[in-house]
């Protein structure tokens, strides 16, 4: 095993399940309620009771969008070995994913300007995994062909690292030998692009990137 990390839950609540938007969405609607009952002329306590209505129903659906943020990071867990990456995610039913690197063909580096990251694999071969049932653990709108993605890590540099110098010895090359860019940066409009040169990919293996259930060992 050469790292192991986890989610941000922090980073997972706002950039995995939205809940800056959700938290406009309703403060929204409790101001678009305020001004329609204003309009219409009804007493001013029905509207204050109004929307503190829908302010309070907005606030549950915050609190348990944290939780379930606070639940996908403690029950995920990213592995890096010498020869895969592991990924073990699921609340209810765990669930281990091992994408050995001989099928990674790039991986794509996301960081966002709170000093998160996402890194995404495309995988080469026959890939019998969902989208759905990866998710958030997937890069999203890849609905054809999965790409597994270790979502939203605090310390992702150590994560890139680590994974460069993997890919590079599975593939069998020195750092002399190293090309651009398996590991690269993909620019958002709210994120800070970087780059992380590393080697090509290594030669495809059809076949065996699937799901086990078993719980991930080291190479």
């Amino acid at each position: 095993m050469l790292w192991q990390g986890r989610p941000a839950a922090w980073s997972v609540t706002r950039h995995a399940l939205h809940m800056h938007l959700i938290a406009a969405y309703f403060a929204l609607l409790a101001g678009w309620r305020f001004v329609w009952l204003w309009q219409a002329g009804a007493p001013f306590p029905e509207i204050i009771m109004s929307s503190a209505t829908i302010l309070a129903v907005g606030v549950a659906c915050l609190l348990l969008i944290a939780l379930m943020g606070r639940l996908i990071s403690r029950t995920s867990l990213y592995t890096i070995t010498t020869k895969r990456f592991v990924m073990r995610y699921g609340i209810a039913l765990p669930v281990t994913v091992q994408v050995p690197f001989t099928v990674i063909t790039s991986a794509d580096v996301r960081t966002y300007s709170d000093g998160s990251a996402d890194i995404a694999f495309a995988v080469s071969g026959e890939n019998p995994l969902n989208h759905y049932h990866l998710w958030p653990h997937v890069r999203a709108w890849r609905l054809a062909k999965a790409q597994p993605m270790m979502r939203c890590l605090g310390d992702a540099e150590t994560a890139v690292r680590v994974l460069r110098l993997a890919l590079q010895a599975s593939a069998g090359q020195s750092k002399s030998d190293v090309a651009p860019a398996l590991v690269t940066a993909t620019p958002t409009a709210k994120s800070q692009q970087r780059e992380a040169p590393a080697t090509t990919g290594a030669p495809a293996v059809d076949g065996i990137f699937a799901p086990n259930h078993a719980t991930p060992a080291a190479a």
